[in-house]
């Protein structure tokens, strides 16, 4: 496995990593609509070699039509049904996956999530110079290489057919090998795509991404269950100044600026954790939610 260089590229949120066989976007906590936007609307430039053109076309979720409902629910209809069980897990998984407290701001409303049914949850994709992407059953010996936790089979069994996607994601490429070809792997989750054929990206229609949308923060993190959290959490309220919001994240900021004081410090530090940890319950219903709302428009039960 290489370093996939793009040295050339000079947009603000993506840089080259020096660790092996990495591609990494830079991207911090953004709640900038335009700092958004700027990853989306990038367009390569003349020059760009065809590995470089390739990677920014998976970053560009735009560039995907949405299916239509009748359409995606033939995609699916032959997918078993994820149990409750498997729900609940995958909302666990996603909490766990991406080390959310860089890329989510912890105040609300969040990020964006949507979560769908996709035939190749748990594959990896693989993307040829040619453009075509390739699904690929996940094997022990490639976790072992790339670094992944579970197989195919292990997600499946796991999780069943779940797939989730959010703009603020972390964007990795690594550069694989297919049939003797070169090939970049994208297991991202920056867009919510769909692979009908070798040369066809779709998204889920919109129907099910509004369904099966709910939003999150960075609360979500288990970071955020630790005790060292208060102090990360009290520096942000001190920088924004959200002592007098409302909602739960008010009563949040609140506690923070008492345990910042001499008087309350730790009655201030438990009731942030308790608070934070009703929030994270919170979001963690919320997936759960939008899974099972999204399933039951999927399967025609809604």
């Amino acid at each position: 496995m290489t370093t996939v260089l793009m040295p050339r590229l000079t947009m603000p949120h993506i840089r080259v990593i020096s660790s092996p066989g990495s591609f990494h976007d830079d991207r911090t906590p953004r709640s900038s609509p335009a700092a958004r936007s700027q990853l989306f609307e990038f367009v390569a430039p003349e020059d760009a070699t065809r590995q470089e053109a390739l990677i920014l076309s998976r970053l560009r979720p735009s560039d995907a039509p949405l299916l239509d409902l009748p359409a995606y629910r033939e995609l699916v209809a032959g997918l078993p049904q994820p149990t409750d069980h498997q729900i609940e897990a995958f909302s666990d998984y996603v909490a766990d996956l991406r080390g959310w407290h860089r890329y989510l701001p912890p105040w609300p409303p969040g990020e964006v999530f949507h979560f769908y049914l996709d035939p190749h949850a748990g594959f990896d994709r693989l993307v040829l110079d040619s453009a075509e992407v390739c699904p690929r059953v996940r094997t022990l010996e490639m976790c072992a290489l790339d670094g992944v936790a579970l197989t195919t089979s292990e997600f499946r069994a796991r999780y069943g057919y779940l797939a989730f996607a959010c703009t603020a994601s972390p964007a990795i490429f690594t550069t694989d090998m297919l049939d003797g070809k070169q090939a970049i792997l994208d297991n991202n989750t920056v867009a919510p795509l769909l692979q009908l054929d070798p040369y066809r990206s779709v998204q889920p229609p919109a129907e099910i991404l509004a369904r099966g949308g709910c939003h999150l923060t960075a609360l979500i993190d288990p970071l955020f269950a630790e005790p060292d959290a208060v102090e990360h959490l009290c520096r942000i309220v001190l920088e924004r100044g959200d002592a007098n919001a409302g909602g739960l994240w008010g009563e949040i900021a609140k506690r923070c600026e008492a345990a910042m004081s001499n008087d309350g410090c730790r009655r201030a530090a438990e009731d942030i954790l308790w608070l934070v940890g009703m929030e994270r319950l919170a979001e963690r219903c919320a997936m759960i939610e939008a899974v099972e709302r999204m399933c039951a428009l999927a399967y025609g039960d809604a």
